[in-house]
C-alpha cells in the first residue's frame, strides 16, 4: 500500500495518521494534527525524507528504544518512567514533535510550574532524542527556566551531612564527599574507575575532554586520604560498586538514603540531594578566589552565578574611610 493519509477514528484518536509503504520503506505515524492540510504536508514531508535516505528500513527506533538507550549510557533517568510509561513502546521517536510534548506536559504535571514541566518533561525529551541523533526542534516552555536557583550547603552542614551518611551508607558517603570537593555532576562521579584514580598524582580521570582524552579532575587531602583507603580494599572496578545499577532503577531505592541522611542531618537538600554538591564547590572555589572556569567543570556563563554573593575586594575597601574602623 502506498502512503496515504488515515482518517481520525472516532473515540481513538482525533488526528490524522500516514500509513504504508515509500521505496521499500514502511511507515505508520500519527501526524498530531486533525488538520488534513497540515496531514498532507507532513505526508509529502516525509515522503521527501525518505527519498534522501533520512528514513530507511522497515523497522523504526521506538521513543521507548532511545530511552532504554539513553538511560543505559548513564543518562538522568529521574523523569524518564513517567515519561516512557505515557508514551508507550510503539510510538516512533520521530513522532515526538512539539504539540505531543506540550500535550504531554500539561498531562504529567497539570497543576506544575512551567519550571517543573521544563525540567521533569521538555529536557529529558529533548536529551532522550539527542542521544538517539534524532534532530528535534522542540521548544521549552516560555518562562520554563523559572528562576536561576542559588543553592549550596556551607562546609559545616556537609560536614554534618556526611557523618549522618556515613552512619547509613558508606559508599553514599564517599559518593557525596566526592561531589563536595570536586564539582563533578552525578552520573560522572558515579562513573570513576579505580584504575583512573591516581592518589600519588592527587588526580583522578573522568569522562573525556573534547580531543576524547580522559578529563583530569584534582582531589584534594581528604579526597586522597577517603580514596586511599578505598584502593587498599580492592584496587580495580568502579568506585561505586552497587550505587550505579541503584540508580538505573531510579524511585526511593536510590533516593531515600540520601534523602534520611539530610534529615538526620537537620539539612535542607533543597530539592537536589546529590547537585547541591557541585553548587556547593562553586560557591566555595569563588570564595577561595578560584576561577571557575579554568578548572575546565563550568562554562563561564555559568560560573558567573556564584560571583555576587560576597564582597568584591574593592568594596572592602569602604574599611579605609575615615571613621569606618570605629
Amino acid at each position: 500500500m502506498p502512503l496515504k493519509l488515515i482518517a481520525p477514528r472516532e473515540g481513538r484518536s482525533k488526528n490524522w495518521r500516514v500509513r504504508g509503504t515509500y521505496l521499500g520503506v514502511y511507515l505508520d505515524r500519527s501526524t498530531e494534527t486533525a488538520d488534513r492540510r497540515v496531514a498532507a504536508r507532513l505526508l509529502a514531508g516525509w515522503r521527501e525524507q525518505i527519498e534522501r535516505g533520512e528514513i530507511s528500513g522497515r523497522a523504526e527506533l521506538t521513543f521507548d528504544q532511545a530511552a532504554v538507550s539513553y538511560m543505559q549510557a548513564g543518562g538522568d533517568i529521574r523523569f524518564a518512567k513517567k515519561i516512557t510509561d505515557y508514551v508507550g513502546t510503539k510510538k516512533a521517536a520521530v513522532e515526538i514533535g512539539q504539540a505531543y510534548v506540550d500535550q504531554m506536559a500539561a498531562d504529567l504535571y497539570p497543576s506544575a510550574s512551567l519550571a517543573t514541566r521544563n525540567r521533569q518533561v521538555y529536557t529529558p525529551v529533548k536529551a532522550i532524542l539527542a542521544h538517539a541523533k534524532i534532530p528535534n526542534q522542540i521548544d521549552r516552555p516560555a518562562g520554563g527556566d523559572g528562576a536561576e536557583r542559588h543553592i549550596w550547603l556551607e562546609p559545616a552542614e556537609f560536614d554534618r551531612l556526611h557523618r549522618a551518611a556515613q552512619n547509613i551508607d558508606a559508599e553514599l558517603a564517599l559518593l557525596l564527599l566526592v561531589i563536595f570537593y570536586t564539582g563533578l555532576r552525578l552520573s560522572e562521579a558515579l562513573s570513576i574507575d579505580r584504575k583512573k584514580i591516581e592518589v600519588d598524582r592527587e588526580t583522578a580521570f573522568v569522562g573525556k575532554t573534547k580531543n576524547g582524552q580522559p578529563r583530569p579532575v584534582y582531589l584534594p587531602p581528604v579526597l586522597v586520604a577517603a580514596l586511599s583507603a578505598e584502593l587498599a580494599k580492592v584496587a580495580a572496578g568502579p568506585l561505586f560498586a552497587t550505587l550505579p545499577a541503584l540508580r538505573q532503577t531510579g524511585g526511593s531505592r536510590f533516593y531515600k538514603p540520601v534523602y534520611d541522611a539530610y534529615a538526620a542531618a537537620g539539612v535542607d537538600p533543597q530539592g537536589a540531594p546529590f547537585h547541591i554538591g557541585r553548587h556547593s564547590f562553586g560557591r566555595n572555589m569563588t570564595r577561595a578566589g578560584a576561577d571557575l572556569v579554568a578548572t575546565n567543570i563550568w562554562r563561564s556563563n555559568a560560573a558567573k552565578r556564584y560571583e555576587h554573593y560576597d564582597p568584591s575586594e574593592e568594596a572592602r575597601k569602604a574599611a579605609l574611610i575615615p571613621g569606618a574602623k570605629r
